[in-house]
């Protein structure tokens, strides 16, 4: 969730002991870099659970941060936030979390916060002047707005607040305004409550999922609008009398493209086999993903919903070279999770 500051999974691991079949796999050294071939604690992060079990990690530690800031930022629409995050990132001033919120997830956010003030008609008061200097003064519409989410963390105050002012005058520059520490935090934190708010929901015929990708930032929006698309247009094959509600943000950003984490919710009373649905619903929005050019998977893995597509994902040579390993240090399949592995798995 921050690595803009301390990187991903990948960059963090050191050294990782994997106990396999054909004994336990590690390096020698926990050294910072290495030229030994192939990277094979790489290929065990990623294996899945079809090579081993792991063991041990090594971990780099960091100092822990001393200064730690929450800062939001509300644009006039997607595209807007996205031109502005683009140039944090190029400008390489982006804080250790930065996340775009679109319309839907962002009015979701604001319907659940709960009042900063025990006094309800004064947060009334400010409420409506705040959504009136928005919408009447700066002309933001409500249904079409969106905001970012800022944390910054290190160990010096001068160089936080100089990073935080130069985020606020890249955003000033794609019509952005600064929403204030409380939204930042709100922001946040609204990742933590989704699982809970599915699980209320399920008892009310409401089932609902998440999914992310990686896509360039050229094809981002397209890939957005076309997950939108493909979801609603199954929902309606299938009868579903509620419209779904999806919900999308920039979960990540890197210098070439954006980590895109997708929520839905579909409302399946007295629809007909409601796994159908679920499963339709879930390969319509691969498609999509594949057809904008985005990764079957940022960081959630391949599993078993996108088993189909990984051949075209990595190249035949790709899915060879993995059951080579997978022959080598498992060859009686003690590990037979038929992850990776599309000529292995059978779909239930």
């Amino acid at each position: 969730m921050k690595k803009n500051t301390y990187g991903n999974i990948e960059d963090l691991v050191v050294n990782i002991t994997t106990v396999t079949p054909q004994g336990t796999m590690q390096r020698a050294a926990n050294v910072p870099r290495a030229a030994l071939g192939p990277d094979m604690n790489n290929a065990m992060m990623g294996s899945e659970g079809i090579f081993g079990v792991h063991t041990l990690v090594t971990l780099r530690l960091r100092e822990f941060p001393t200064v730690q800031v929450y800062d939001s930022l509300i644009f006039p629409s997607l595209e807007h936030g996205l031109a502005a995050l683009k140039e944090i990132t190029r400008a390489g001033c982006e804080p250790a979390s930065l996340r775009l919120l679109d319309n839907t997830q962002f009015q979701l956010g604001q319907a659940l916060k709960t009042s900063s003030t025990t006094n309800k008609f004064t947060a009334g008061v400010i409420d409506f002047a705040k959504k009136t200097y928005v919408t009447k003064i700066r002309g933001f519409d409500v249904d079409e707005m969106c905001a970012a989410t800022v944390l910054l963390e290190g160990t010096s105050q001068q160089k936080v607040a100089e990073q935080q002012k130069r985020i606020q005058t890249i955003a000033k520059r794609h019509e952005g305004m600064v929403g204030g520490e409380e939204n930042g935090k709100r922001g946040y934190f609204f990742t933590y409550i989704i699982a809970y708010l599915r699980d209320f929901a399920l008892d009310y015929y409401f089932m609902s999922e998440s999914f992310e990708t990686c896509v360039s930032w050229t094809n981002a929006r397209q890939l957005i609008t076309d997950i939108k698309l493909a979801i609603n247009s199954v929902a309606a094959k299938r009868n579903v009398k509620i419209p779904p509600l999806i919900a999308c943000r920039i979960s990540q950003v890197y210098d070439t493209g954006v980590c895109v984490y997708v929520y839905y919710g579909i409302n399946y009373f007295r629809v007909n086999e409601p796994m159908t649905l679920f499963r339709e619903t879930e390969l319509a929005a691969v498609d999509a993903i594949v057809r904008n050019g985005g990764a079957l998977s940022h960081h959630h893995g391949v599993g078993k919903h996108r088993l189909a597509w990984l051949p075209a994902a990595i190249s035949p040579p790709a899915i060879a070279a993995i059951q080579g390993i997978k022959s080598a240090l498992d060859p009686t399949n003690v590990f037979a999770v038929t992850n990776l592995q599309p000529n292995k798995h059978v779909e239930n």
